[in-house]
């Protein structure tokens, strides 16, 4: 490979390099689930009652 073809790989490469840390990396991403009616209407998908309260601490802690 000659010389001046290298060189200019080279520079070629670092100048992209500075390009795409220049491209904005802002990607939005949309994530979709589709769930079956029936499952979630069954029982048993769970070990427990489903709560959002915070369970309470016991005097012995």
């Amino acid at each position: 490979m000659p010389k001046w073809l290298s060189s200019m790989m080279i520079v070629v490469g670092f100048l992209a390099l500075i390009v795409l840390a220049f491209i904005p990396r802002n990607v939005e991403v949309t994530v979709t689930t589709n769930i079956d009616g029936a499952a979630v209407l069954e029982p048993g998908g769970h070990n427990g009652p489903v709560s959002d309260a915070l369970p309470t601490p016991s005097e012995d802690d």
